[in-house]
């Protein structure tokens, strides 16, 4: 597996093969990337802003805050700035579908290359990249782009662009990392809990590793600066407050006497990401299921200290940290999301465990362990898949 001689071409190797599993989900499910998206509610907001406005008109089938008799896209909004070129020249029929494959397909690129930076040969390196990205729940949202499933998606590709930037030691990469993280976090607002682990991934790649030469290096804040002014500008031009971005005026929480987010979800939540089956012993179609199952990964980023034979490390320990915060907060919200296989709101710390996996385990050898792993993830996945569409 870790032969170069066998991957010539290793990255086009990892694309042709996420393609084909990507195609093989297409056929098998019926759902062609070439079909209209029925929830397209970025590219509605897009093209609202390019018509003027803030919000958008009523549509009964998509999820819509309403504040002070309008309506508005309550998703995190950077999506729609990406898709503002294309509903210019296409309209709201942008093509969501193909754009959440090329974003799974940067994800896994950059991927591809925190594992070469890690010392890892070419064969083992499109193994971890198709293990993080197909071996995962994240090839069920990466397959269609629906607003929940692209926002996702682009968070994902975002986080991993920014941690291989802040791996590879390179100034002009580490200072666009800050600028990517943010841009995931304009997808998926807990991604901002990751900070710490870039800037400390940064801190270690730098000449003087002091504080002195950190606040050197402030004008590395400008860019993503700029996407947090962004963000918050819209927020309070749209409901009031600079870190409101319409989840709490969807119905659902609105009509909920504990709201959004709050301690007394977190213990029933926990238990829906390990349960294996509901009461009727059927998978799961709400809220999540037995993220262990469906992202095996996180089984090899906990046990890396273990097979690397290493004492854990700060890396380690901060990562470890952030990822029980991540969990700790989306477990505190009401729901894990709707109309999903899998544990979908866990996807988003994917990039934590992959990062793991790669700075910990200094060995580069792919293990037996990981092989198993990641075959069950594939097989999971994609079965799962194609029986969560058709039955």
């Amino acid at each position: 597996m870790q032969n170069d001689r066998v991957f010539p071409h290793p990255r086009l190797v990892l694309c042709a093969l996420l393609l084909l599993l990507h195609a093989f989900l297409w056929l098998a499910t019926g759902y062609l990337p070439t079909q209209a998206n029925p929830y397209h509610s970025y590219a509605l907001q897009a093209q609202s802003w390019l018509n003027g406005r803030l919000d958008v008109d009523y549509c009964s089938w998509l999820e819509q805050a309403i504040y002070q008799g309008r309506y508005y896209i309550s998703f995190p909004p950077l999506p729609s700035v990406i898709l503002l070129p294309f509903v210019a020249l296409f309209g709201v029929s942008t093509p969501d579908h193909l754009l959440t494959f090329l974003a799974a397909l940067i994800g896994a690129l950059c991927a591809f290359d925190m594992a070469k930076k890690s010392g890892r040969q070419d064969g083992a390196c499109v193994f971890w990249a198709l293990f993080v990205t197909a071996g995962s729940n994240l090839i069920f949202v990466s397959m269609l782009g629906w607003v929940w499933y692209m926002a996702q998606t682009f968070a994902f590709a975002f986080t991993m662009a920014a941690f291989a930037g802040a791996v590879s030691g390179q100034e002009g990469r580490m200072r666009r990392s800050l600028f990517y993280l943010a841009c995931a976090v304009g997808c998926r607002p807990l991604n901002l809990l990751f900070f710490p682990v870039l800037f400390y991934l940064i801190w270690q790649r730098l000449p003087q590793k002091t504080p002195g030469a950190l606040l050197r290096r402030w004008y590395w804040l400008i860019a993503p600066g700029c996407v947090a002014v962004f963000l918050c500008a819209l927020n309070a031009a749209r409901f009031g407050s600079i870190t409101e971005f319409g989840h709490n005026y969807l119905p659902e929480f609105l009509e909920s006497p504990d709201g959004q987010f709050s301690l007394t979800y977190l213990p029933y939540n926990l238990f829906r990401c390990v349960r294996l089956y509901t009461g009727n012993f059927e998978i799961p179609r709400f809220d999540g299921w037995a993220f262990y199952l469906v992202m095996p990964i996180y089984i090899c980023a906990l046990a890396s200290p273990l097979l690397s034979k290493r004492r854990p490390d700060t890396l380690f320990w901060l990562t470890i940290v952030v990822m029980l915060a991540h969990l700790c907060f989306t477990c505190a919200h009401k729901t894990l999301g709707g109309w999903h296989f899998g544990c979908r709101y866990l996807i988003d710390a994917l990039p934590l465990a992959y990062l793991l996996c790669m700075q910990t385990r200094r060995d580069c050898a792919v293990r037996r362990l990981d092989a198993v792993l990641m075959a069950a993830g594939l097989i999971v996945n994609l079965c799962g898949t194609v029986w969560f569409y058709l039955y």
